[in-house]
């Protein structure tokens, strides 16, 4: 029962990821009636954007978690101002088009800027809480 309740946080734990994901591309296409092929990315420049609060300047994993939201949706806003609202009064395939080159552009920039190495957030990993049947790092309760 305790290894079914343990893989019962860690599936909680990654689902929650792709759920963001989710709600993100959902709430894009049913305001906005866009279907961006972005969304990944933007999510890629969130991550990256904590890191480098976090791991580069020092910061608190939380306040580096909310200005790499932040710079999202700065990216997001300006993306949306320059390319998404000249090419909306087109028709939806150029719109998707524009949403493809601009994710290939913002792939590109990241690899660019940062490279292809893995990263970790200055966060310990072996600090593990534990509650009772369950044990649950410090990564996963920040991502929960």
């Amino acid at each position: 029962m305790a290894e079914l309740l343990q893989l019962f946080i860690n599936g909680l734990v990654t689902g929650s990821i792709i759920t963001l994901g989710a709600v993100g591309i959902s709430l894009a296409l049913s305001t906005l009636d866009i279907g961006s092929l972005t969304h990944g990315d933007y999510m890629a420049v969130g991550a990256f954007a904590a890191y480098f609060f976090n791991a580069r300047l020092g910061m608190n994993i939380v306040v580096s978690f909310a200005l790499g939201a932040a710079v999202t949706g700065v990216l997001g806003v300006v993306a949306d101002r320059l390319l998404l609202q000249r090419f909306s009064r087109r028709s939806p395939d150029s719109l998707l088009i524009v949403t493809l080159g601009l994710g290939m552009s913002i792939r590109a920039m990241i690899y660019l800027t940062a490279g292809a190495k893995p990263r970790q957030f200055d966060v310990n990993v072996t600090q593990v809480f534990d509650l009772g049947l369950v044990r649950i790092s410090l990564p996963y309760l920040i991502n929960l």
